[in-house]
């Protein structure tokens, strides 16, 4: 280990858990909005699945006709300190360059079912939000390190193919945060459950029991829906059906491009089914693509003989503007909890 990375997680180990104190003895004040409130997060860098664990609880309490509103910070967006409307329920209010990608693709995936608002103040966002949309249920996407907001539940996920780096905090290791943090959780949703083996899954149930009761701990599966056309994936949303038969396209060599936070777990997940990858491009995530990239993904797929471009929902929101010389599908991403899980969301209104 290098001692100067040492060095720094100390030091920021010492400020997170200094300020976690400083929350837990009032000294740091946290405001309560006057509506129920689900944080979703985890104490890693890199996806977990937050974004489509959002959307499924979005989707379960819309179909128990919740008036629900996202509350994100929108990473990497243009004017961050402004609070912007992406999402009125029924339709976009912005694009991309001025709320970065997750924030869209949220919105898009949860059209005429959620608003969804991007801040960095989401006590701010949540105030708007009830007296304007009169919400009565927020989600806050990535949340588990914002405690200026009270929530009911808090909700944090963690990855079976990558749980804790190797246990070091940040900058070192990918640690947000101790892993003693989870004392914290109403809930801990071990994600990617079905890309691990059984013992892998174990040991990791184990290693949590030691912050976490048993019946705090929930298991998710993930899975990718029927490919969208690129082409047919417009500000309408995400949930176009491609005609294509999605065992037709497993048969077609794939190039596999992506800027997301946890590229090697999408890869896997497309190995897992069936897909024939015969080259993978990786960007940096939240990168913004430009044409000179699309070019070089041309080429690299003529070099590898690809028939179709493969991506996910994330990258798509990135990719309208810009024509592909071969096929481009998007595959978006659901999350599967057990059932035990989804009882216990249930358990918030009763």
């Amino acid at each position: 280990m290098n001692p100067l990375l040492n060095l720094a997680s100390s030091i920021y180990g010492f400020l997170i858990s200094s300020r976690s104190r400083l929350y837990e003895k009032n000294l740091l004040k946290s405001e309560k909005l006057t509506a129920k409130t689900i944080s979703v997060g985890n104490i890693t860098v890199g996806g977990t699945g937050k974004t489509p664990m959002v959307i499924f609880i979005a989707e379960f309490f819309a179909k128990k006709n919740k008036n629900i509103c996202v509350l994100t910070r929108g990473y990497k967006r243009k004017k961050a300190s402004e609070m912007i409307i992406v999402s009125d329920g029924s339709r976009l209010r912005t694009d991309v360059k001025f709320t970065a990608d997750e924030p869209l693709e949220i919105a898009l995936s949860l059209r005429g079912l959620a608003k969804v608002i991007a801040d960095a103040n989401r006590i701010r966002a949540g105030r708007w939000a009830i007296q304007n949309f009169q919400s009565d249920l927020f989600i806050l996407d990535d949340a588990f390190q914002h405690l200026k907001i009270k929530r009911d539940l808090d909700i944090v996920l963690i990855d079976a193919l990558n749980p804790f780096g190797n246990g070091y905090l940040l900058p070192a290791g990918i640690l947000r945060e101790p892993i003693s943090s989870l004392k914290r959780a109403d809930a801990v949703v071990i994600t990617r459950t079905n890309l691990v083996q059984e013992k892998t899954l174990k040991e990791l149930k184990t290693k949590l029991g030691e912050f976490c009761s048993e019946e705090k701990i929930f298991s998710a599966e993930n899975s990718s829906l029927k490919p969208i056309s690129l082409t047919k994936l417009t500000a309408e949303g995400l949930e176009e059906t491609a005609k294509n038969r999605q065992s037709d396209l497993k048969k077609k060599k794939a190039l596999v491009f992506c800027s997301i936070g946890n590229p090697e777990a999408f890869f896997k997940q497309l190995q897992s089914e069936g897909y024939n990858v015969v080259r993978k491009s990786i960007f940096r995530d939240h990168h913004f693509y430009t044409l000179k990239d699309i070019k070089k993904l041309h080429s690299e797929a003529m070099s590898a003989d690809a028939e179709v471009f493969l991506t996910t929902a994330k990258d798509a929101v990135k990719l309208l503007e810009f024509q592909f010389d071969l096929p481009c599908f998007v595959l978006k991403t659901q999350i599967l909890p057990e059932q035990r899980f989804k009882d216990f969301l249930d358990a918030l209104w009763t």
